[in-house]
């Protein structure tokens, strides 16, 4: 079974993937950390500087896997997965937890705050 822990980032994806992924005894996948390890990139946003994810070859990687696996990361929902777990979180929280996270970055922080409160991933 492979499940995604989707969410905008700073909701606390990781968190709940970690917990989950133990309970259950699943192999964890951070999005983030597979497409370092296989190069799944296709260019940089400088705007909001950050890397842009190769979609189509991160899906091809997750399709070959066959065991039971916890998907975390903010597109882990674009994925073929049999279930897709959407965390949200109160924007003003969010926005003090970007801002620890991202603090000369307020485009970033914007931005995401913003994705959470119009529900862009749901």
């Amino acid at each position: 079974m492979k499940i995604s822990i989707t969410g905008t980032p700073c909701v606390g994806k990781s968190t709940v993937s970690n917990i989950l992924s133990k309970k259950l005894g699943y192999k964890l996948i951070k999005i983030n950390d597979l497409a370092k390890q296989i190069g799944a990139y296709s260019g940089y946003d400088r705007k909001l500087k950050s890397k842009i994810l190769d979609m189509k070859k991160l899906s091809r990687e997750i399709k070959q896997i066959k065991c039971d696996v916890i998907l975390d990361g903010h597109v882990s929902h674009e994925f073929s997965v049999d279930i897709v777990v959407v965390l949200r979180c109160d924007p003003k929280i969010l926005e003090i937890r970007l801002r620890k996270k991202y603090p000369k970055n307020s485009t970033k922080v914007k931005e995401n705050v913003d994705a959470e409160i119009l529900g862009v991933i749901t």
